[in-house]
């Protein structure tokens, strides 16, 4: 790096002449300035010394220019080789990142940066800039170009740059493989290449006198196995290869990397198998180990060696080691966060002695692995604040919970844990609790107050859990009770319990009365979840608009009357009003909501004109009108559960997100013709029309429905020939064409070949298999039916244009949506707990610079 020499004899020169001449022009160009007073060049007035102007520096002998930082201040614009920047030669450090360079392009004859001949380190960092990787700059000794938009490949040229010592190009589009030479910069002290669409297999050979001591490679595609000859980086202290994809076992000479601080191997994307080497355990200067999400089964054995003294952090989840936890961990006495969760460990999982060789744990993962758990009263695990017990056959409260005065977050989900909930896990440190999926059927008495507790997120969800609705803790972020046996009204003053509160379910329990207007307090709702329980009255006024960051309101499923609220907040992505019994017209202030995704509002009485105006919002993908009175003259980031009527049979598909492509507009008063534009809806799973008064014929266009599994055209008074084409749907299970007045043969072969006789009947005038009218020779023998000119499109009656636009980014019709957050999967449980308790525990964390 550049460190400049100032003299301390005299006093800094002023800036000379035409180096503030050149910055003034710079900054008159070609470019936007912002207009803030946060930029930098606001700072840049002719009649003062530009040396003291914000982001830039001069040297204190010669008065001229040698840094120039610009980042962050929204620059917009294109750079050419006769910019005024290129004037101010003796430039050593140029810094121009997070601005917005739209046009420019590295490979442009235009490019000037070689002309900064004293330029060290620059810095273009998420700028804008594309092209490939600039080669012309050989004098560099550093070069950050992070999130450049550049594209490979990386040229051998790259040679060149014999003074570089630092490069980052990290989330770029470079698509390509890594040349050889790259190992070859013995002057490289820190390559950083993640998330920059590099493939292939790593160069094999890394030079003996490598000066490198950061190898980032996380979110890149390579292959094969990681080359022995990375034990060569002997001054290597971060080594970053998560979500790569090598396989095969670890190289022993990883063991020489002694001054090794991170080694970070969560490689969701990578096959390392085999044994643990032992060598990983005794790096004396290793702190954190992460070797989660690979396919280890073994970790060696206690042995002769020396394990490290400073091992903090020690990661093993969702491998496949098996059978007894193996001693070699017994001797990491300097652990304070172990996660051996998902795993296939059995056997007794001791946590006395755990309590007895871990004495500064503060966090342990034992989640989805076939221990049996034993434990006394007398465990104390002094600094346990995370522990975390999902799917451990555990069947009672473990005893020593009682004990763990300092916990923060507790997770005993997907267990058989029945009875009550003991009052004494209420712990005023507690910040997170999950006890989902569980046998529990009440609280026991006396319950905390409320004011006392600093609970941030509790999830109950899934059990058995009765009487009424508990409010435990007014500072609550995440309260998911869903799915439980509570029999009560809503508390009328609800809205001072959730005040603080993003998410809130209670769908799928008895609650009964109706929803009280200080719901509407809770201002920081982004998912509110009331559906399926027996609420009743109307929705107050103010619940679709409550919260300026509302993203969910489900409240289908109850027996709620009167009409839609007239008002929603334009966050609203999903709204599900189905299954309640309400009248009324469809709000077209919906029409502000451009981010709506889900709209049920299905088996309601609303009595409306068909809304094409939903055509507008450009992200709609789920849309469910069935069974109203509509006429004419159909991520998050959550898990959803989807209830659809398909391949005539009600069904539940949990964990669904804009998987099926679906119309269904059944059970409505639809008049006309189905036009045969529907045949250009080219990725529908589900097409249900039922029970409407359509008429004319089947549109042959449908043959175009390639992925079509459902088709339900019964209970209408469509007419003409089942088009022949209808046999290329390979995919087709379930068609149901009842009660119509069709006629003539019915196809043959493919899935025709399987469908029962009850898929027509009411049709007098069909004949062939599976009725047992047969078909005129004559007949049978004709060749396919040629559509015929009856399949105008509708004039009027019934537009389909609503039903295309926004198709192609997906538009999903039909499903009755509610959803369901697993708090205990993981996303959520981190973001509340470390948001909470991030001052607490981040001293018992690593610090990495």
């Amino acid at each position: 790096m550049f460190s400049p020499s100032f003299s301390q004899a005299s006093l800094p020169h002023q800036c000379l002449d035409n180096q503030k001449l050149a910055l003034l022009r710079f900054k008159n160009e070609s470019f936007s300035f912002s207009s803030s007073s946060s930029s930098k060049s606001e700072s840049w007035k002719p009649d003062t010394d530009c040396c003291s102007w914000e982001g830039i520096k001069c040297d204190n002998n010669t008065g001229h220019v040698i840094s120039l930082d610009l980042s962050w201040d929204q620059l917009v614009g294109d750079i050419d080789s006769n910019s005024s920047l290129f004037k101010l030669h003796s430039l050593m450090r140029l810094n121009l990142s997070h601005n917005s360079f739209h046009f420019f392009n590295f490979n442009s004859e235009l490019f000037g940066f070689p002309q900064l001949v004293n330029l060290t380190h620059l810095d273009l960092a998420n700028s804008g800039f594309s092209g490939q990787v600039p080669l012309q700059m050989s004098r560099l000794t550093k070069l950050v170009l992070w999130d450049c938009s550049l594209s490979g490949p990386i040229d051998s040229s790259i040679s060149n740059l014999h003074l570089l010592s630092e490069l980052v190009l990290s989330n770029n589009n470079l698509l390509s493989e890594v040349p050889d030479v790259l190992t070859n910069l013995y002057s490289l002290v820190s390559i950083q290449l993640s998330s920059c669409g590099l493939h292939g297999e790593f160069p094999g050979e890394f030079p003996q006198q490598s000066a490198l001591r950061e190898l980032s490679l996380s979110c890149t595609k390579f292959h094969g196995k990681l080359p022995e000859s990375i034990g060569n980086l002997e001054f290597l202290t971060n080594l970053y290869l998560d979500n790569c994809n090598f396989s095969g076992t670890l190289p022993n000479s990883i063991g020489n990397l002694t001054a090794l601080q991170y080694l970070l191997l969560d490689l969701r994307n990578n096959s390392f198998d085999g044994i643990t080497d032992y060598s990983l355990f005794t790096l004396p200067s290793l702190k954190d180990l992460m070797l989660g999400k690979n396919r280890f089964h073994s970790l060696p054995d206690e042995g002769p060696f020396t394990p490290s003294s400073s091992l903090s952090w020690l990661d093993l989840s969702e491998n496949e080691f098996q059978g007894p936890i193996s001693r070699l961990l017994t001797v990491l006495t300097s652990l304070e966060i172990l996660n051996l969760s998902s795993n296939k460990f059995n056997g007794s999982m001791d946590l006395g002695i755990a309590n007895l060789t871990f004495p500064q744990l503060v966090s342990l993962h034992l989640s989805h692995n076939h221990w049996s758990m034993t434990d006394s009263d007398d465990l104390a695990f002094p600094n346990l604040k995370m522990l975390k017990m999902r799917s451990c056959n555990v069947t009672k409260f473990p005893s020593f919970l009682r004990n763990l005065h300092s916990m923060e977050a507790l997770d005993l989900s997907s267990n058989g844990i029945n009875g009550q909930i003991p009052n004494w896990i209420w712990s005023s440190s507690l910040i997170g609790l999950n006890l989902s999926q569980n046998l529990l059927t009440g609280l026991d008495r006396p319950l905390p107050d409320a004011s006392s507790l600093q609970m941030g997120a509790l999830d109950v969800h899934s059990n058995k859990l009765q009487g009424s609705l508990p409010f435990l803790s007014q500072q609550i972020e995440f309260l998911d009770y869903s799915d439980n046996n509570f029999r009560s009204v809503i508390p009328a003053d609800i809205g001072s319990y959730l005040s603080k509160a993003f998410f809130f379910s209670v769908s799928g329990n008895n609650l009964i009365g109706k929803i009280p207007t200080s719901i509407c307090s809770a201002r920081k709702l982004q998912v509110l979840d009331l559906s399926d329980n027996q609420l009743n009255g109307t929705i107050p006024t103010c619940l679709g608009n409550f919260s300026s960051e509302l993203l969910v309101l489900n409240l289908g499923g109850n027996n709620l009357q009167g009409t839609m609220p007239w008002s929603y907040a334009e966050t609203l992505s999903t709204l599900v009003f189905n299954g309640n019994g309400l009248e009324g017209k469809v709000p077209r202030s919906l029409s502000t909501c451009k981010g709506l995704e889900v709209l049920d509002l299905g088996d309601n009485q609303i009595h409306d004109t068909f809304p094409f105006w939903l055509g507008n919002l450009p992200q709609l993908q789920v849309l469910v009108l069935r069974s109203n009175k509509f006429y004419v003259s159909a991520s998050y980031s959550y898990y959803i559960t989807v209830k659809l009527k398909m391949k005539g049979e009600n069904m539940t598909l949990e964990r669904i997100l804009n998987i099926f492509t679906s119309i269904n507009l059944s059970n409505n008063e639809f008049e006309g013709k189905i036009p045969k534009l529907i045949g250009e809806l080219k990725s529908l799973h589900v097409l249900d029309l039922s029970h409407n008064n359509l008429d004319g014929p089947i549109p042959s266009s449908l043959e175009n429905l390639l992925q079509l599994e459902s088709l339900d055209l019964s209970h209408n008074k469509l007419s003409g020939e089942i088009p022949q084409q209808l046999v290329r749907l390979t995919f087709l299970s379930f068609i149901n064409l009842s009660e119509n007045e069709l006629q003539g043969s019915i196809p043959s072969g493919a899935q025709f070949n399987t469908f029962p006789a009850g898929s027509y009947e009411g049709n007098p005038g069909l004949c062939g298999f599976p009725l047992p009218t047969k078909c005129e020779a004559a007949k049978e023998a004709l060749p396919p039916i040629q559509q015929q000119k009856l399949e105008l499109d509708s004039t009027g009656e019934f537009d389909w244009t609503v039903l295309l636009m926004g198709y192609g980014c997906g538009l999903v019709a039909g499903l009755s949506t509610g959803y369901i957050l697993f708090w205990g999967n993981g996303f959520i449980a981190e973001s509340i707990t470390t948001k909470m308790q991030q001052s607490r525990l981040r001293s018992s964390q690593r610090r990495r610079s």
